[in-house]
């Protein structure tokens, strides 16, 4: 037998395949590490035009998860490796003043982008912010604006927030099918009949007056509710919610409060009662129906912990 007889042989071909396939992986961590270097020129720009700069852009790697997720009991070590080789990416972005034509089109070549707050947003902003599939959390100040349709893109968000002056519509969101937080400052008044499919929400905020409160129900994974209601409207069907475990109401009058004393699961429960007053036989049944809520009531005679 051949001294050499044992080494493996390849064909000129399979050489051929090797060395192209090896070259393929050097130019995509190169054009990552790329990626990564203009990301950090892209997160300097916006630091140094914040007002908060040292609060304004943090960091990850190319496959960390959100930060806001719940932590990962074994932290993958080669999400680690990743972020060594391929360098950081802009994961959470603060944009603290009105942005520019440039800071938008910097913006949209932010690829991993999880978290982003946007003040003075105007259209133009929000059809920018729709190209960043990567997002899970959005908040945005948006003034006057009233047209959040551009929003719809955005199918992998897990939170929204989106304070305005202006009343919107929020039926848009309605292809946000992934969505567990959503906060609206300005509803319209059937803004929960726009909202029936996003089954996946665990916390909802709704700031103006619903008038289509029985339609709760189909939320049934609320365990945060902040919500204003009309005067003396039915509470019974917050009874269809078996997670809920925080309330937040706001209402001028409330007729009849027996549905919250038979919210068994809750821990807090919070009544903006505006100018009327709840009598010492109601404020005394809710308070021995929950002995351990933390129960609180404004514009009404007491607040109790």
């Amino acid at each position: 037998m051949r001294w050499n007889s044992w080494i493996p042989r390849f064909s000129i071909r399979a050489m051929l395949v090797g060395l192209t396939l090896i070259g393929f992986g050097l130019a995509w961590v190169a054009s990552e590490r790329r990626q990564s270097q203009r990301e950090q020129e892209i997160a300097r720009h916006f630091q140094t035009s914040s007002r908060a700069p040292e609060h304004s852009v943090w960091f990850g790697g190319p496959w960390d998860p959100p930060h806001f997720f719940p932590a990962d009991p074994e932290p993958a070590a080669w999400r680690a490796t990743a972020r060594r080789i391929l360098g950081d990416r802009v994961k959470g972005l603060n944009a603290y003043r009105a942005w520019s034509a440039t800071d938008r089109s910097l913006l949209a070549q932010l690829t991993s982008v999880h978290s982003l707050t946007v003040y003075q947003c105007s259209t133009n902003d929000l059809l920018t912010v729709a190209q960043l599939k990567s997002l899970r959390r959005l908040a945005i100040e948006a003034g006057t604006l009233t047209d959040i349709s551009p929003l719809m893109q955005l199918t992998q968000l897990h939170q929204l927030s989106v304070d305005t002056e202006a009343e919107i519509d929020v039926a848009p969101l309605v292809t946000l099918t992934s969505l567990k937080s959503l906060r609206v400052t300005r509803n319209s008044p059937l803004a929960l009949n726009s909202l029936t499919h996003l089954t996946n929400l665990e916390d909802l905020s709704l700031g103006e007056p619903v008038a289509d409160i029985h339609l709760l129900p189909l939320l049934k994974n609320l365990a945060r509710l902040q919500l204003a209601i009309r005067p003396d409207a039915d509470l019974s069907p917050l009874l269809a919610l078996p997670k809920l475990t925080w309330l937040s109401i706001a209402t001028s009058h409330l007729a009849d409060i027996t549905p919250l004393t038979r919210l068994n699961g809750l821990v807090q429960l919070t009544i903006n009662a505006g100018d009327s007053t709840l009598s010492d036989e109601q404020f005394s049944l809710l308070r021995a129906s929950r002995p351990d809520c933390n129960l609180t009531i404004h514009g009404g005679m007491i607040v109790d912990h």
